[in-house]
């Protein structure tokens, strides 16, 4: 009754173990995306949301001049290829905060804006503030670039205007002045006048020229967002909904008008290979594609590599779907046309030193090195979460120059596309966080192995039941020829061992002896039987058979 009762419990708990890690097995994986989902999303009183609100990451604003060494009026006579001399980094420290920020339970989003203040590290640059650089005159080159539409009269008149103000192609003012200082230029001042009196129509929202004049402590530069909260639907995490209270640009063709992407700094979680990584970024008035590169290990971390390749400034030559971006142009792929968004002023984004470009832009410039490992601008992430591990940004800013047929100081001027400068914002989180991502991304895996220990240890106690069966099955038996033996006087010690040996020896035509049975008669090839026989037992260990 005891073994009876102990096996009905291990079975009991054996196939308890089993069902429950089944069970377990069945929605563990839902049970572990509710919880990341809560994690993740974004709510006033969760943890993300003051990390995302005011970040204490700190992060290094790193930008690098173009020093034109060879500087000339781009005509004829005087024209020389440029030669440019890379100088920096420049480091600023960002401090960003969120402003603005207001709830909409409604549709689960989250409205806010940005505001950056940079602090000049001069500790940490290579360069100072005051350092003289040589680069290409924007501002006349903007002025050339509005005026290429209007009627001739009006050409002219910005061809007088250019020559009144002694312009040249090049200007020469210090770091401070090309960054966030600026600097006054007559020609702001005429054309905002101008403007005033309704010779023409233009919106220059500055008093000064610079870069990054007026991006220190602005709110309105990247413009007003609005991303879901991943509340509900945690796949919408992030996600761009309206950028200035619209879900579309006016800067480009549909589709490519559309506000779509991460935000810039949560992205949903289940990432993979195939779907690439997309962002909306304010200053460029556009969306943009970083594609899986490869799988790499951050401090024990496995992470995505999410880089922006020729794909991501191609305009429409190599891939058809990027071709909204450009449709009054044709350019080869390299760079992204965002002057409709930057006043009219013939700006181009690319990479750093045209990495990822066609070498056309190249053919144009001396003094570039395009290298992966200094200019690619890539974001590394935990695919599971969600969650950026490393991010790199870089960006270069060039202006087009074109020839100008009624403006003097461009007429003979050739097309390129001149670098002015280029920036890196490149930042890592702490290896505190990493060893917190790298639990969550390893808690599905434990949570199967534990699984798989539940079903394991019920199906051993299942076995073990079934063993301690057989086993009580074979003693039930054995002790059954005990009793055989003893009622037929045979001592229970010398009958298991002639049984055994009897057991070991083949039955040759009745004429084998077996073992230590002595059998007087021969044994009959039927099987046997012996009425009536009586067994003697004898002091040699064998036995007589008597009739």
């Amino acid at each position: 009754m005891h073994f009876v009762n102990r096996n009905c419990m291990l079975t009991c708990i054996g196939i308890g173990f089993i069902s429950l890690g089944t069970i377990c097995a069945i929605f563990w994986m839902d049970f572990f995306t509710s919880m990341l989902a809560k994690e993740l999303a974004l709510g006033p009183k969760t943890k993300s949301y003051e990390l995302w609100r005011n970040p204490p990451l700190q992060l290094n604003f790193d930008i690098y001049l173009f020093n034109w060494t060879n500087p000339c009026n781009l005509t004829a006579d005087d024209y020389e290829k440029p030669i440019l001399e890379e100088i920096g980094p420049y480091r600023f420290r960002e401090k960003s905060l969120k402003t603005r920020v207001k709830w909409h339970e409604n549709n689960s989003t989250i409205s806010y804006r940005r505001k950056s203040t940079y602090y000049f590290v001069e500790e940490e640059s290579v360069g100072r503030l005051d350092d003289k650089i040589v680069t290409i005159n924007a501002v006349a080159v903007s002025a050339a670039h509005t005026a290429r539409n209007w009627g001739y009269v009006m050409q002219k008149q910005v061809s007088m205007g250019l020559t009144l103000y002694n312009q040249h192609t090049f200007v020469t003012k210090m770091a401070r002045e090309l960054l966030f200082d600026g600097y006054e230029e007559d020609l702001i001042d005429m054309a905002n006048e101008m403007s005033k009196l309704g010779a023409f129509k233009l919106n220059i929202p500055y008093d000064k020229f610079g870069w990054m004049y007026r991006r220190n402590e602005s709110e309105d530069l990247a413009g007003h967002f609005n991303i879901h909260t991943g509340q509900g639907d945690i796949s919408e995490l992030g996600k761009s909904k309206t950028w200035n209270y619209q879900p579309e640009t006016p800067y480009y063709d549909s589709p490519c008008n559309e506000v779509r992407g991460s935000g810039g700094e949560f992205y949903a979680p289940g990432q993979t290979k195939e779907r690439p990584l997309t962002f909306f970024n304010g200053e460029l008035c556009r969306y943009l594609d970083l594609y899986y590169t490869s799988e790499e290990v951050i401090n024990g971390l496995n992470v995505y590599r999410y880089a922006a390749t020729e794909r991501s400034v191609d305009n429409g030559t190599k891939y058809s779907e990027y071709a909204c971006f450009s449709p009054h142009e044709s350019l080869p792929s390299g760079v992204m046309n965002v002057s409709a968004c930057r006043y009219g002023a013939p700006v181009f984004i690319s990479f750093p030193h045209f990495y990822a470009a066609d070498p056309y832009y190249l053919q144009f410039i001396d003094g570039l090195e395009p290298n992966q490992s200094k200019h690619e601008f890539h974001i590394t992430m935990e695919p599971d979460t969600g969650v950026p591990v490393e991010v790199a940004a870089r960006l270069q800013v060039n202006v087009m120059v074109q020839p100008s047929p009624n403006i003097a100081l461009f007429q003979e001027a050739p097309t390129l596309f001149f670098p002015a400068l280029w920036f890196e914002q490149k930042v890592r989180i702490p290896s505190e966080m990493i060893d917190e991502l790298t639990i969550a991304a390893s808690t599905p895996f434990i949570g199967f192995i534990c699984i798989g220990v539940f079903i394991t240890l019920g199906f051993i106690l299942l076995v073990f039941v079934m063993c301690q069966k057989i086993r009580e099955s074979g003693l039930k038996s054995t002790l059954h020829k005990d009793e055989l033996g003893q009622k037929n006087g045979i001592p229970n010690e010398i009958l298991k061992k002639n049984i055994i040996e009897a057991e070991q020896s083949p039955l040759m035509n009745g004429k084998h002896m077996i073992g230590k049975f002595g059998f007087k008669h021969q044994l009959p090839t039927a099987p046997l039987a012996i009425p009536d026989a009586d067994f003697e037992y004898n002091e040699q260990n064998s036995i007589t058979i008597n009739h």
